[in-house]
């Protein structure tokens, strides 16, 4: 079963928050259009700077098979975008 899948049936569910580990294709979109309708959630997504986190999460909603994916436009000016790094030192 495919991760964007789990996402779909667990909206069906009407949860009170929506914790997704890893986002990494398709679901991203389905994740982004259930916290633009208010559901509080939060999920995580790797990559090696703020700008190509936003670039890999573009990229993954683009990749889905739908009509609503936006335009680059969009995913470049976001509205508010929070960003937690940490640094491991071994």
């Amino acid at each position: 079963m495919r991760l964007r899948d789990l996402v779909k049936e667990s909206l069906r569910m009407r949860p009170s928050r929506l914790v997704v580990g890893e986002v990494r294709a398709e679901e991203c979109l389905d994740l982004l259009l259930a916290l633009n309708a208010g559901l509080p959630g939060m999920a995580s997504l790797h990559a090696n700077s703020a700008r190509e986190a936003l670039v890999r999460w573009h990229a993954a909603v683009a990749g889905a098979e739908t009509s609503a994916t936006p335009d680059g436009e969009d995913i470049r000016q976001p509205r508010w975008l929070w960003v937690e790094a940490w640094l491991v030192r071994r």
